[in-house]
């Protein structure tokens, strides 16, 4: 990782421990609360989050920007459209 990001999230939904459907809502919830163009940093360690919010992303118009997986840790770059 490098140490400097193309996109600043305002704001980091950390969804680690949670599961399946979770993360998904709280990534929904942070959605709700930010501006168009603005990035949000979900991080997750339920194996189907990559998936459901990769999906959930698609299905509701918003970029993805970046996946990573670190050890168990998944981190979404989320723009919101």
């Amino acid at each position: 990782m490098s140490s400097e990001q193309p996109y600043k999230p305002v704001l980091i939904v950390d969804t680690k421990g949670m599961l399946c459907q979770l993360p998904v809502f709280k990534t929904k919830q942070a959605m709700s609360k930010i501006n168009k163009n603005e990035v949000i940093e979900v991080l997750a360690t339920d194996p189907v989050a990559e998936n459901d919010i990769t999906s959930w992303v698609r299905r509701n118009g918003h970029h993805l920007l970046e996946m990573q997986k670190v050890g168990d840790v998944l981190r979404f770059l989320i723009k919101k459209a």
